[in-house]
């Protein structure tokens, strides 16, 4: 599943025009180059986490609003009839060699889809980063996983001797095979319960960064 990023980019244009922003002005605020917020903007590409945080400060909004249009998205988490909002966290998942683990800081709520609900508080989203996972998952897209531990084969956020990744993982004779969608990414396998591995459970949703 993907969201319509022209839909923040709507947003963003709005909010130009009400605080008297050009679009020049913002790149050059974002440190972009002189046309690269107008070829984000035309590809629709979803800026990453770093920007979306430089965004919020520039026009003094919060978060939630930059990503969803709507204020104060935390009290309509349980309330927003045909909508879910989960935790965005400071934090990525490798999609190549790993990194380390981040903290949990929630910088943010992202609406999706109301099936989700039934996750409540064991729900989250979080950057990728790498390239190990394309193209399935690229740099920069938002991945919605769950905190449900393994559940059968798929794309899952895992923890690995002490980082962070998202991969495919299927399990096979007593193993948790470790898969990567880049063909140039060996094969991994890891004992099922043993302490170097830590499935946190299943992508259910993205958002793709579109470059």
């Amino acid at each position: 599943m993907s969201m319509d990023i022209s839909l923040f980019w709507d947003r963003i244009r709005n909010l130009c025009k009400k605080n008297g922003i050009t679009q020049q002005e913002l790149s050059e605020r974002l440190g972009y180059g002189t046309r690269n917020l107008e070829i984000k903007m035309a590809r629709n590409s979803l800026p990453n986490i770093e920007e979306l945080k430089k965004l919020s400060k520039i026009f003094e909004i919060s978060f939630d609003y930059l990503i969803d249009g709507i204020e104060g998205a935390k009290e309509l988490i349980e309330n927003h009839e045909g909508k879910f909002f989960v935790p965005m966290l400071n934090q990525k998942l490798s999609a190549g060699n790993g990194r380390m683990l981040g903290d949990d800081e929630i910088v943010g709520y992202l609406a999706v889809p109301d099936s989700l609900r039934r996750y409540k508080e064991k729900v989250a989203a979080l950057f990728v980063d790498g390239d190990s996972m394309e193209p399935t998952l690229r740099r920069g897209d938002i991945v919605v996983c769950d905190s449900c531990g393994y559940d059968g084969e798929g794309i899952y956020a895992l923890q690995r001797d002490g980082e962070s990744f998202v991969k495919r993982v299927y399990k096979d004779s007593g193993k948790f095979i470790i898969k990567s969608d880049n063909p140039l990414y060996p094969q991994k396998e890891e004992p099922v319960g043993s302490d170097n591995i830590a499935i946190v459970g299943r992508v259910h949703y993205i958002i793709k960064h579109c470059d």
